[in-house]
């Protein structure tokens, strides 16, 4: 299994680093079956308007810089894991992440987000959320300062129609489940009805293999408004990581929109596993 680690020299991308680390480590079987890449993607500085080009001497400078702090970080993780390597990239962030997980065969990316933006990350067109959209494995995102506690609660949101991605990406959660002796929250929002009623339609309607390999529990959330259902779920259960299969930014952004959600995210400091 190979886990990209992307990181721009700052706190939350390290502390993503050791999050994964420890995550996948922590399992006998996946010990000596995970590399981990470690990736700076250097984006050659643009100019300020009216102030010309950046002289090249400045650039080799900023190049140089990066690819020592570079190797710092891999010095650092390698006394968390012998099986990391680090690789220096040019360009667009965005493309070059793309590209790299395409050529390397990348099964799972871990990124950290800065400061208290994890909302603005997720829904407004960052790194993180324009990564987790084009790119074709999952993404676990980290918000900062999380320290890692081993997941014993996954919740999942379901709305019936998003199950249908590859059986890698489903793979990666069963073994999480497995390893940390987790059981999944499957959840779905409903505008109305009978919570028992609702909760045998789910038992009903949401079938799929992935649900028969792993210990499981429905959870009908009845509310008019998904962003407050959904917190309903969060504030009432307090699962330890937060697992979406996003078929548009505008299901995650309802999904993360409310005051007790940014609570679970920022000050429970929730991990979200973004399956592709």
């Amino acid at each position: 299994m190979k886990v990209l680690l992307t990181t721009d020299f700052k706190k939350s991308s390290a502390n993503a680093a050791d999050y994964a680390i420890q995550l996948f480590s922590s399992d006998p079987q996946w010990h000596d079956k995970v590399s981990f890449h470690l990736v700076h993607i250097f984006q050659m500085p643009m100019p300020y308007s009216g102030f010309g080009t950046t002289p090249a001497s400045t650039i080799e400078d900023l190049e140089k810089s990066a690819r020592s702090q570079l190797q710092k970080e891999l010095d650092r993780l390698k006394t968390k894991t012998d099986s990391i390597k680090s690789y220096f990239e040019i360009g667009a962030k965005q493309e070059s992440i793309k590209a790299f997980v395409e050529d390397e065969k990348i099964d799972m990316i871990v990124m950290g987000t800065k400061e208290k933006d994890l909302l603005d990350r997720i829904t407004l067109g960052s790194t993180a959320a324009d990564v987790s959209t084009h790119v074709a494995c999952p993404v676990l995102v980290i918000p900062k300062n999380t320290t890692f506690r081993a997941p014993k609660k996954i919740a999942f949101g379901s709305d019936y129609q998003a199950m249908n991605i590859p059986r890698e990406a489903f793979g990666i959660l069963k073994h999480l489940l497995k390893t940390h002796d987790a059981y999944l929250q499957v959840f779905h929002v409903y505008e109305g009805g009978d919570p028992e009623a609702l909760k045998r339609e789910m038992e009903k309607n949401v079938q799929h293999y992935f649900l028969e390999k792993v210990n499981h529990e429905f959870y009908p959330i009845v509310n008019s408004h998904i962003g407050e259902g959904v917190d309903e779920f969060l504030e009432n259960q307090k699962p330890d990581m937060i697992t979406l299969i996003p078929r548009e930014r505008g299901f995650v952004r309802s999904l993360f929109h409310s005051s007790v959600t940014r609570r679970m995210v920022y000050e429970a400091k929730t991990p979200i596993l973004i399956l592709r």
